[in-house]
């Protein structure tokens, strides 16, 4: 993975920063304030590198200093973003696939107007927010550029710069607030990679309410708008917003399921309610184990849970048992909790569908097919109890996010996890070369909606490439695999070829994916490409002795 980075000062710490978090990523760091000039040159150093991401970090010291170089100061800010987006384009023509982030500017004000800037549009402060504004609107327009919010960051952190610094090396921010910017840019990386945060997992007593349910009662906990019960409430409406963007939330909590429930069924002044949960464990067996039973009805890694609990003893078990979750040390003050969990920025996104408020829905569905399962006497008969029916149709311009979301959060079943956002999945579906296809599966327990893709593209002598294939984890072990693989038997008969190309980039989480077509007949693909002629492949032969 490659990343650049353009700025308008001296980005030295930032580039050391971003190589410790991204040891085996290429860094490329251009001179100081040459953003136009690598992107302009078509031989520049930016170029030749070729990154996979570009960071263009100008700040609002240098955006300041050219509103004084400029006589026109009521248009600066529309200037300034038409000269933004031309960049942006002439990036993205010569490297189709690079992601953009841009960290916006922070609201340094330069008093020139006082509090009556409002009522000057020529002023700096005028300009500033303008110009914030229209890159918000600017993001919305490009597919491929990301902004990072440098000024909510800012109004975390008191010593945002040290100005004998600006003046002395350009540096235009401290060292520790460098820091912070790295570590955000980071998970904005990862998140578009596949990799960020899916489901909290919660516990009751003092972390949703106060008080204990089991020995306080229904009339003695504290949530509702009255003292430190309001904490509890502003905490469940945040959860709320998370769950509605489609984070999963679980209640793991020791306790008897029926007093667990009361609150949620008889309390008034209760936000969450028990439909908001996908998964809800509440006995005396050890948060671990229950932990261990969540992910395995979500079918999500342990990297992508985050396990919020008041209690640091238990807090500490799951640290010391399960590797890679994440488990916030919460403050003590309940008050607290809140503001805690939004500095620390856990739940960084790089999608968002429409159909994302369902995704509770669907894992609430999981559980009873799981139950379903482990009360069958075998898999054949639990797949066929399911009475699944998958649809197989060409990608239409109305399920493209949902495809892109697809692409970029699926990291087990991904055979080259080449993350296509979805300006490039436009292309793909112009492109006469490819042709794109979704899955979508539904069960007598409801729809899962659109669970899989496979893009194809024709490359020469009528051999056929699958660039893409992908499929949630909510339906693994399922055959759907097959089902799709035999839908591309007759796809390629249609298209009068019976050669297939595969390939296999290996991740830490995609092994299966290996498995699965070396089980067909592919083999030693392992970053090349493997042909075979799929019309010899008896799929449903090889799908029940399998």
């Amino acid at each position: 993975m490659n990343i650049a980075l353009l700025g308008s000062y001296s980005t030295q710490f930032l580039s050391k920063e971003l190589q410790n978090i991204f040891e085996d990523y290429n860094l490329y760091e251009a001179e100081f304030s040459q953003i136009d000039l690598e992107i302009i040159n078509e031989n520049s150093g930016l170029y030749n590198f070729k990154p996979d991401y570009l960071i263009i970090h100008e700040t609002v010291i240098s955006f300041r200093e050219n509103f004084y170089a400029e006589q026109n100061h009521n248009m600066f800010y529309k200037e300034y973003i038409s000269k933004l987006e031309i960049l942006f384009q002439t990036v993205t023509g010569k490297i189709p696939n690079v992601k953009i982030i841009y960290p916006t500017f922070d609201l340094e004000t330069d008093m020139v107007f006082g509090n009556f800037y409002s009522k000057v549009e020529s002023s700096f402060d005028s300009q500033l927010n303008y110009f914030n504004y229209e890159l918000n609107k600017l993001s919305l327009k490009i597919n491929n550029l990301y902004l990072l919010d440098i000024n909510q960051l800012a109004l975390k952190f008191r010593n945002i710069r040290d100005y004998r610094m600006v003046v002395n090396s350009e540096l235009h921010f401290s060292i520790s607030f460098t820091k912070i910017i790295a570590e955000n840019l980071s998970r904005l990386i990862n998140a578009l990679e596949g990799k960020f945060k899916k489901c909290i997992i919660l516990d009751l007593d003092n972390t949703l309410w106060g008080g204990v349910i089991g020995d306080d009662g229904i009339d003695s906990i504290q949530i509702g708008n009255n003292g430190i019960g309001k904490a509890f409430s502003l905490f469940q409406k945040w959860l709320k917003q998370l769950k509605n963007r489609g984070i999963i939330l679980c209640i793991c909590s020791k306790n008897d399921r029926q007093t667990a429930e009361e609150p949620f069924l008889k309390h008034s002044e209760m936000v969450l309610s028990l439909n908001d949960f996908a998964i809800f464990v509440a006995n005396w067996n050890n948060k671990v184990d229950n932990i261990k039973y969540i992910k395995s009805v979500l079918n999500i890694g342990y990297d992508s849970m985050v396990f919020i609990d008041d209690n640091p003893a238990e807090r500490d078990l799951v640290l010391s048992n399960i590797k890679d979750i994440e488990v916030p040390d919460l403050p003590q003050d309940p008050a607290e909790y809140l503001p805690f969990l939004i500095k620390k920025n856990l739940f960084e996104v790089s999608s968002f569908s429409k159909n994302d408020h369902k995704r509770t829905e669907q894992y609430q569905s999981s559980q009873k097919r799981l139950e379903l399962e482990q009360s069958s006497v075998n898999m054949v008969e639990y797949l066929k109890s399911l009475e699944m029916k998958a649809t197989i149709q060409k990608i239409n311009n109305t399920q493209i996010s949902r495809i892109a979301q697809l692409v970029q959060r699926t990291n087990q079943f991904n055979a080259r996890t080449v993350r296509y956002d979805s300006s490039a999945i436009k292309k793909l579906l112009n492109d006469s070369k490819c042709f794109s296809y979704s899955i979508s599966l539904v069960d007598k327990f409801g729809s899962h909606g659109i669970v899989s893709c496979i893009i194809i593209k024709e490359t020469s002598n009528g051999v056929y490439f699958i660039d893409t294939f992908i499929m949630s984890c909510r339906v693994f072990n399922r055959g759907l695999e097959y089902f799709v693989f035999d839908n591309l038997k007759q796809i390629l008969d249609s298209k009068k070829s019976d050669m297939i190309e595969v390939e296999w980039f290996p991740t830490k989480k995609n092994d299966l994916v290996r498995k699965f077509y070396k089980g067909l007949g592919f083999d030693n693909f392992k970053n090349k490409k493997s042909g075979l002629k799929i019309k010899n492949l008896n799929i449903e032969d090889y799908y029940i002795k399998n």
